[in-house]
């Protein structure tokens, strides 16, 4: 069952989400970030990817966007990345007060992230690397940021990207995919001939790369 996260447990986390827990504490944990004038709820359409033992939490960016929604930080013309690295430290902080409330202990833990939320996600991952086993970018891009190479094992990544996407255009991907390859991860690429959405071909198999962890 998915349940709207109570006034204790915002207050403890720090932003709002929505969660639906699995039956076993230490069953894998994936949290969904939206991308910019988002919601909590929005990432649910993502939860028939993901197998049905998983515990799931969506949050929900602190910044209200003038286009309605929210946002991890607020789109101008100059954008600044000290914006976006301050944005990654809350999603982080927010990981692990999560676990705490809940009482979870996740056996893994996976990300996935759309747009601005695979942007924030993709310097999570270059912060604290260990603490992922596999994070998903969709329509998204990667903020090349210091990287945390001290982690023996990093975790696999899944590039998911429209062909004709007019927001974040599959070069920008590109570069982020090169970028992840010289530095060790090893990356699964996915396309479709969409716009700024997943197609139904990657959503297949970003299906299937998620079975494949609940063998």
């Amino acid at each position: 069952m998915i349940e709207n996260a109570s006034a204790e447990a915002i207050q403890f986390t720090g932003l709002s989400h929505k969660i639906h827990r699995a039956a076993s504490a230490s069953a894998p944990c994936i949290f969904l970030i939206h991308g910019r004038a988002g919601n909590q709820e929005v990432m649910w359409t993502f939860k028939r990817v993901v197998p049905e033992n998983w515990t799931i939490i969506a949050p929900q960016a602190p910044l209200s966007d003038p286009l309605g929604g929210y946002s991890w930080w607020l789109v101008k013309e100059h954008w600044s990345k000290d914006e976006a690295i301050a944005a990654s430290s809350l999603l982080l902080d927010f990981i692990s007060k999560a676990l705490s409330f809940y009482s979870l202990s996740p056996n893994k833990i996976y990300a996935s992230g759309f747009s601005q939320g695979g942007a924030v996600l993709s310097l999570c991952l270059q912060a604290q690397p260990q603490l992922f086993s596999r994070v998903a970018l969709l329509a998204s891009f990667i903020i090349e940021h210091e990287f945390n190479s001290s982690s023996k094992q990093l975790p696999e990544l899944f590039i998911g990207h429209g062909l004709k996407d007019d927001i974040v255009p599959f070069e920008k991907a590109e570069k982020g995919i090169e970028y992840a390859q010289k530095r060790g991860f090893n990356v699964t690429v996915s396309t479709d001939e969409v716009g700024h959405k997943i197609g139904s071909s990657t959503m297949r198999e970003l299906t299937n790369w998620f079975k494949d962890l609940d063998k």
